[in-house]
């Protein structure tokens, strides 16, 4: 994904992942589940020994169900797929490569973005697969804790908004009435859909919600806004503009968004263009995938009292050694200049943004500019480049006379110098914190802490 000036981040959240390189073959599993079981809402069929099964109802099947979501290429929901091969490699079976990819730190099941498995999670796992992925014994039934009960499913979509949306914005194919056809060699597709800012000056969202078309395939998308002209309707591959700016996104388990009724999120106008960009994860290579998804967006012209935007934070100075390991980037933001702040602002969330050779993210507060007090708003010891999230925040706030430090690892096995740039084999280092009242920012072209 390439990201140039990003500018509101508000919603991504846990994103689900393949088993191994993407191919473009489908397993074709058998799930064997039983009558009546719905593997899909999180219980596993029948036949997993029951520990097992908890876990990867509770862990795995939100993606990996009986028909896969977002992008997983195969079910984990009973003894026939975890036994089955690996779409990526057919000697291998998908109960071996699960025990691997809990403990790949590149690529780590669950993802990045997700709460890690638990050492007994793990310990149980790897007992699974070292006894070579036993069925349940004969005669043994997995019964629910007794307090335990049936969730609901999570009210997300338009459907769900306390609003009727407004506004729409859509993958579509050529013909803006007709769905995108994903390829079947989408294994790993980055599409983009253009549109003229449908929105008049001034105009906020007071809330959005995702569309999800094809679940199977999307593995998450993101809607950036620009000045740069774009044709209004056009499909085609990613080149970002400059000003590329991220007004929203969702992955999955994202949710609706409803913004404090007296605050709205800034949303350009008549003069800018939209960008949606869709990543497509058809791994399993499925012949039959058209999408409409995209976003639907509640919008307010009058404004109101506390206006939402960004704050940028991070570093484009940035000069990664060839063959360097642990290397830092760093940019403190300082008091001297937050002491320009009209008044406080409150923290809605952190948008961190680094490409391939991240390792490791952070952002503290130091209040009064104190670094031995240092609040950490955000911190990925883990950066995976294709799980990149929005992290809420709560109760957060930005003082004057604060400083803000972000901080970007890296690691480079390449032999040469790996500079900043828009392209995905160059890098980044920012956060982009979504914060309220713009009001006390003292110019527009404040809004930004970094160093060049």
């Amino acid at each position: 994904m390439r990201l140039a000036l990003v500018s509101i981040a508000l919603l991504l959240t846990s994103a689900c992942d393949g088993d191994g390189d993407p191919g473009p073959t489908d397993s074709g599993v058998p799930t064997d589940a039983p009558p009546g079981t719905d593997t899909g809402t999180g219980v596993v069929a029948g036949d997993v020994p029951c520990e097992v099964a908890d876990i990867l109802a509770d862990r795995c099947n939100g993606c990996h169900a009986d028909t896969p979501r977002y992008g997983a290429p195969m079910p984990l929901t009973s003894h026939a797929a975890l036994h089955a091969a690996t779409v990526s490699d057919l000697s291998t079976s998908v109960y071996e490569m699960m025990g691997r990819r809990i403990h790949d730190t590149s690529q780590p099941m669950p993802p990045t973005t997700s709460t890690p498995l638990s050492p007994d999670e793990v310990a149980a796992l790897d007992a699974y697969v070292a006894a070579m992925g036993p069925a349940r014994p004969a005669g043994d039934s997995c019964e629910a804790a007794p307090d335990a009960g049936v969730m609901p499913p999570p009210q997300v979509g338009p459907e769900h908004l306390p609003c009727t949306p407004t506004h729409t914005f859509l993958a579509h194919g050529p013909s803006t009435d007709a769905p995108f056809e994903v390829p079947a060699t989408a294994s790993n597709l980055y599409q983009c859909f253009t549109f003229r800012s449908p929105f008049a000056a001034g105009a906020q969202a007071t809330a959005f919600a995702p569309v999800i078309d094809d679940e199977r395939v999307v593995h998450h998308w993101i809607l950036y806004r620009t000045e740069t002209p774009q044709t209004d309707g056009a499909v085609g591959p990613c080149n970002m503009p400059n000003d590329a700016a991220f007004v929203m996104g969702w992955a999955p388990g994202g949710t609706n968004t409803v913004m404090p009724a007296d605050v709205g999120l800034e949303l350009g106008g008549p003069d800018d263009y939209y960008l949606l960009q869709i990543h497509y994860w058809n791994v399993a290579g499925l012949t039959d995938s058209t999408d409409a998804s995209g976003v639907a967006i509640c919008a307010a012209d009058t404004p109101r009292e506390n206006e939402a935007g960004v704050l940028w934070l991070g570093s484009p100075r940035i000069d990664i050694p060839a063959r360097a390991t642990d290397h830092v980037v760093e940019n403190v933001c300082p008091p001297l200049l937050t002491n320009q702040l009209l008044g406080p602002l409150t923290v809605m969330s952190s948008f961190p943004h680094m490409h391939q050779l991240g390792t490791k993210f952070i952002t503290e507060i130091h209040p009064s500019g104190d670094a031995s007090r240092a609040e950490t708003l955000v911190e990925i010891e883990r950066w995976d480049f294709n799980n990149q999230t929005s992290y809420p925040h709560v109760g957060r706030t930005l003082n004057p006379g604060d400083a803000i430090a972000t901080r970007c690892t890296y690691d480079n096995p390449s032999d040469t110098t790996v500079s900043f740039g828009e392209r995905t084999e160059d890098e980044m280092c920012f956060n982009f914190l979504t914060v309220y009242p713009l009001s006390n920012f003292p110019s527009a072209e404040r809004r930004a802490c970094l160093i060049f």
